[in-house]
């Protein structure tokens, strides 16, 4: 069982991916699949993230915030290639990236089916996903300043592609939509 997933109403996502981890073979996914949110067993998140980093796989079921959650941020950034099991989600800065490259989408209806969909899944895949995941992952980061290293003792210096970098370019793409848009009433003069 993973920690972390578990549902103790016999319905729902967080159910049917208990089951099947529960009747998959256990050399199959231990080691590769992890999620676990802060339990008594682990207790901090440094120890989820640490098991993370050592995990092929991170389990990302729905959230509260739009069909995510902060399960995706973590194994992002943590190098773990996220699983996604929102069908409706809309996920963040989908504008600026192709989350095809570095994660695993899984339609809920599909959920029972996960350990076969990634146990199939060729080695040369999981690789390719893991390194367009290390290209993308300051993307999800939330420091946005960085020490100059040839300024020694400067100011920090403005951290591109950093998660706060992604949040102002989203902003000003839905800015430039705004501009063009026939609900921009506020902006004509009154007649």
């Amino acid at each position: 069982m993973v920690p972390g997933i578990e549902d103790q109403q016999p319905s729902g996502l967080t159910y049917e991916l208990q089951m099947a981890i529960e009747d998959a073979d256990e050399d199959e996914i231990r080691g590769k699949i992890v999620f676990k949110d802060l339990d008594e067993e682990c207790g901090d998140l440094d120890c989820v993230r640490e098991e993370m980093r050592r995990s092929t796989f991170c389990l990302c079921p729905g959230g509260d915030y739009e069909g995510w959650s902060l399960r995706l941020y973590h194994a992002i950034t943590a190098g773990c290639i996220p699983v996604i099991f929102a069908d409706q989600a809309e996920l963040p800065f989908a504008e600026l990236i192709d989350y095809s490259k570095f994660s695993v989408k899984i339609l809920e209806k599909d959920a029972a089916d996960f350990p076969r969909i990634l146990g199939e899944m060729k080695e040369e895949r999981v690789r390719s996903k893991r390194h367009s995941l290390k290209q993308i992952a300051d993307r999800f980061s939330w420091q946005y300043l960085e020490d100059d290293p040839k300024a020694k003792g400067g100011p920090p210096q403005w951290k591109p592609s950093s998660a706060l970098d992604s949040l102002l370019q989203v902003l000003h793409l839905k800015l430039r939509y705004m501009r063009n848009s026939p609900y921009n009433f506020w902006l004509k003069a009154d007649a």
